[in-house]
């Protein structure tokens, strides 16, 4: 058999586990994650390589229809994604699909598949541990009935407790084509330090702050400089009211020291080097409504 390899769509709602799936796949924290739905902004690759085989995930925001402009652009970043990718492996929340949360995912299968083969779609349980065996195989029948899927073909993953993650690459790797190493077998993801550092920073945010808080809330590095022995960044923290900022600064800043040294110490991990980083939080009304700055931002 000869090299596989190809573009897999890791899709599914909101706080499915989708950034979980591909940072324990590729060993590396890469991928903002948090308890809260909604932390993947923007598609992002990461790259898995092995000696037979190079897929490419692409993670996508969680699917839904609240319609503000930069929901417009996760929904649009998720079926774009779909659409292009080899393969789709679509993450159902275990809890949330026996419950009525199941029809929310109609409309994003639906609308995948009216340009993806029903083989091209990878049915999968995730956080499966938070299920008993009869469960588990009564959400399979529902996912059959409900979506045509072949009930046997439905896996069932636990990434912190390591179950069935081997069996979901393997099934991955039938199910691509023989191709070419698109990347360098070194390379993790085709994102730059920079986006990287904001991500860490924003999944922080998310980590600390509650209620409304990380959803108005947009990272951006103003300024990195690479030294040997030190990368000394600077990031905005933009968010939509002065109450948010206040909350993110908190009592005498207590806030900010906090979401700022968590988030330094997962940069230096991910740099390997030591980081100076400082964090300022600025206030701009109503931005995620703002097109022209979200284009500033990166959400075209």
């Amino acid at each position: 058999m000869g090299f596989k390899s190809g573009f897999v769509c890791i899709a599914g709602l909101p706080n499915a586990g989708k950034s979980t799936l591909i940072n324990r796949v590729l060993e590396s924290k890469l991928l903002a994650v948090s308890d809260k739905p909604q932390t993947t902004r923007n598609n992002i690759l990461g790259i898995f390589t092995s000696k037979d085989a190079q897929i490419v995930f692409i993670d996508t925001p969680g699917y839904h229809n609240i319609q503000k402009e930069i929901n417009k652009f996760y929904v649009n970043e998720a079926v774009s994604a779909s659409n292009k990718a080899d393969l789709v492996v679509y993450l159902f929340d275990a809890k949330e699909s026996l419950s009525k949360r199941l029809v929310l995912n109609d409309e994003f299968i639906t609308e995948i598949l009216r340009k993806k083969d029903r083989e091209k779609i990878l049915p999968v349980v995730s956080k499966v541990d938070l299920l008993r065996p009869e469960q588990f195989l009564k959400l399979k029948k529902r996912l059959s009935e409900q979506y045509g899927f072949n009930e046997d073909k439905i896996l069932g993953v636990s990434v912190p407790k390591s179950v069935g993650v081997a069996e979901l690459l393997l099934k991955i790797k039938e199910t691509l084509p023989e191709g070419p190493m698109y990347y360098s077998e070194d390379d993790l993801t085709d994102r730059n330090l920079r986006f990287l550092c904001a991500e860490l920073i924003r999944e922080k945010i998310f980590l600390f702050t509650k209620e409304e808080i990380p959803y108005s809330t947009a990272v951006q590095i103003t300024k990195y400089e690479e030294k040997s022995a030190l990368h000394r960044i600077f990031a905005d923290i933009y968010v939509e009211k002065d109450t948010q900022k206040g909350i993110i600064v908190g009592s005498n800043g207590s806030m900010i020291k906090k979401i700022g040294s968590a988030a330094r110490k997962d940069i230096e991990e991910l740099v390997d080097s030591k980081v100076y980083l400082e964090l300022f939080v600025k206030v701009k009304k109503d931005w995620t409504k703002d097109k022209e700055f979200l284009k500033e931002l990166g959400y075209k």
